[in-house]
């Protein structure tokens, strides 16, 4: 969509939601990818980039929420499209979701196996900490936790 086609009332307004969500829709979907390679950077990169988008986005809403008659008056045409764009916006942000909520999850497994080859690894040597943080012998005594708060073993 360009100017020369939207030379009815409100299309000015539907250009700049549609500038808004384009740009959201590229940096979203390069932070998507960026999580799907576990690219740290760029992905904290894109997240910083959608931010201040988003507070963009924001400031563009309230300043439009004004304008509603223009909005209302404008070519049903050039709804059907921004619709169109919403969704793919809304798709894009479903892509997103997913990928952070997967990263998540294998940030969290990834720690418990690391916990559990830890734990096995204290557990085989022989060896355990004193109060002091020294190093003493196991006794063959079990291990015991303490019952309350304030007790110590």
């Amino acid at each position: 969509m360009n100017n020369s086609d939207l030379n009815t009332k409100g299309a000015d307004v539907a250009l700049r939601i549609e500038q808004m969500l384009k740009e959201l829709i590229a940096c979203i979907q390069a932070e998507t990818e960026a999580l799907r390679a576990h690219d740290k950077k760029a992905s904290a990169s894109h997240l910083k980039e959608k931010k201040s988008l988003l507070l963009r986005y924001q400031s563009l809403h309230s300043e439009l929420s004004e304008s509603t008659k223009d909005i209302d008056m404008t070519d049903p045409s050039i709804k059907s499209y921004l619709k169109n764009v919403i969704q793919d916006f809304d798709d894009t942000l479903k892509e997103n979701a997913i990928a952070i909520t997967t990263g998540k999850k294998a940030a969290t497994r990834l720690l418990t196996r690391i916990l559990e080859k830890a734990r096995q690894a204290v557990a085989q040597e022989n060896v355990n900490y004193d109060a002091r943080g020294q190093f003493v012998q196991k006794s063959s005594q079990p291990f015991s936790t303490p019952s309350k708060l304030n007790e110590t073993y």
